[in-house]
């Protein structure tokens, strides 16, 4: 079954593939990533990278399909990460840039593309075709970060591109690093702590978000 599924699966992310390549797309591999994982990356434009990645579920035939779709903002995360080394903040070693959601949460058919050995050039075709209607509607109105940064500072967290407060923190500082506005700076700590100081509020990543702070009163201030 083992070797049942690996064929199918070589074949459908083959046929996947060929199927987004003419937009752009190529698999990447990634060093640490699980050799039954699979991602393809395009360059969107300066600085900025989206990507699709997926992985075969079900441990019998028709397997699901499973796809996460992703942007990173590039310049940014290199902008950050001086930041980080300057102010020897080592509690996160990797911090980048962007989001990521599921890409059946953005396209009208909900349940996840099956395949099997008699359907992997149409199930590849129905992935590519669902991952674009996504892509149109999440990432494309995200291209540029400014967007995002706008989201994360109006929108209450369930509108965010991700609900994740260190999404929220890094991309908005990122920017305001990269655009040298020390004001937005400033605003993207101050709406960190905003959300973090809610009643019940998850705690996770708050030395983070405190050393961010005191490094920007240090710089800054």
């Amino acid at each position: 079954m083992r070797n049942l599924k690996e064929g199918i699966r070589k074949q459908f992310y083959t046929e996947l593939g060929k199927f987004i390549a003419p937009e752009g797309y190529v698999e990447h591999r990634e060093a640490d990533s699980s050799p039954t994982d699979y991602t393809f990356k395009k360059n969107v434009k300066p600085g900025v990278v989206w990507s699709l990645h997926s992985h075969l579920g079900h441990s019998k035939p028709p397997y699901a399909v499973y796809t996460i779709m992703a942007c990173r903002y590039e310049a940014a995360t290199e902008r950050l990460r001086t930041f980080l080394e300057k102010h020897q903040i080592t509690l996160i070693s990797n911090a980048p840039v962007g989001f990521g959601n599921s890409v059946e949460r953005y396209t009208q058919q909900k349940h996840s593309v099956l395949v099997s050995s008699e359907n992997i050039q149409e199930a590849a075709q129905q992935t590519a075709d669902r991952f674009k209607e996504a892509e149109s509607k999440y990432l494309l109105p995200r291209i540029d970060q400014a967007v995002a940064v706008d989201e994360y500072l109006t929108k209450r967290p369930h509108h965010w591109p991700t609900g994740d407060l260190f999404n929220c923190c890094v991309t908005i500082l990122s920017y305001g690093l990269l655009t040298n506005d020390r004001a937005l700076v400033q605003k993207g700590i101050e709406r960190t702590f905003e959300i973090l100081n809610k009643p019940g509020y998850s705690q996770r990543n708050r030395d983070f978000f405190e050393a961010i702070r005191k490094a920007i009163e240090h710089e800054f201030i």
